[in-house]
């Protein structure tokens, strides 16, 4: 199970070239109000294609997740078996952590706001502790794998044995997982459809989203009928690159939308590890398993 789908082991210090000047960057732009005058647009300028503002905060993004993608997958001098276990295993601790922080922050939020504890406006506007959160939430995941990875690197991997990964088990979580979330999905495109409920709205909102995130972390974290090397390895690459396409259109909705329609799509993204993660994961195990009954039912003919 070597890794695949890396950047080269140099990548590792151009990452680091240009996540230090974008935290650097990020960080006077939102507690200090710095901006680059220079790059203060409006829509005749750009053709609506990045709103009324200042693009410094952007920057300063892209710098961040760009750089943090390219020293989180980069080779290691020697790619190994061993290697690809801790990778796999620092992806697993990192997507789960960040979207139970992110759940449990919600919940917590949802409750403090409904007790009148913090304010929202009719621009939907939350209070600055709420939206810190939802900026740091774009890079947690990549910084939790970083830090993890690098953990079991340096100070595990002499021991020759990667830490056993837990999971639930096939039978009952995977299929509440499928069912539970074919029926969020379901629930989220007739609310987008404007399909009339008879409750307000925000409650299928406020309800839908995080039983989704819970099925699919559910299902993400099931175990198969059965767990053998070329299933870890296609858990490997299966999270891996669930992870680029979450970096993917978070950079493209970075400088394509603005304002709330940058939120709505960054709330679409927040599924997009998960979601991409059983799509992929599920073909190609399934690809892998008829092969296998195909190839044996031919051997045995």
């Amino acid at each position: 199970m070597k890794g695949r789908f890396l950047f080269p082991h140099y990548c590792r210090w151009i990452g680091l070239l240009l996540a230090i000047p974008g935290f650097v960057l990020g960080y006077f732009n939102v507690y200090h109000e710095f901006f680059f005058k220079q790059l203060t647009f409006n829509e005749e300028q750009l053709q609506v294609v990045f709103g009324c503002g200042n693009l410094t905060d952007e920057i300063a993004l892209a710098l961040v997740v760009c750089g943090l993608m390219l020293i989180a997958f980069a080779k290691e001098k020697i790619e190994d078996e061993l290697t690809a276990r801790l990778r796999l295993d620092a992806l697993y601790w990192a997507i789960l952590i960040n979207y139970l922080g992110f759940l449990l922050f919600e919940i917590v939020f949802f409750i403090l706001a409904k007790a009148d504890v913090y304010y929202h406006d009719s621009n939907l506007k939350v209070d600055g502790i709420n939206s810190d959160y939802g900026i740091y939430n774009f890079f947690t995941p990549l910084l939790i794998f970083i830090f993890r990875f690098n953990y079991l690197l340096h100070y595990k991997k002499g021991n020759l044995v990667s830490p056993a990964l837990r999971y639930l088990n096939y039978y009952p979580y995977r299929k509440i997982g499928e069912k539970g979330t074919w029926i969020c999905l379901i629930l989220i495109a007739l609310l987008t459809w404007d399909v009339k409920f008879p409750t307000p709205i925000d409650v299928y909102i406020v309800l839908c989203y995080p039983l989704l995130f819970m099925f699919l972390l559910m299902w993400v974290y099931s175990r198969n009928p059965e767990e053998d090397e070329l299933t870890m390895h296609f858990r490997l690459e299966s999270m891996q690159l669930a992870v680029y396409v979450n970096c993917a259109l978070l950079l493209i909705a970075n400088f394509a939308f603005y304002g709330f329609d940058f939120l709505a799509v960054m709330l679409i993204n927040l599924v997009s590890i998960p979601l991409f993660f059983v799509i992929r994961f599920t073909y190609v195990s399934n690809k892998a398993y008829w092969q296998a009954r195909n190839e044996m039912k031919g051997g045995i003919i």
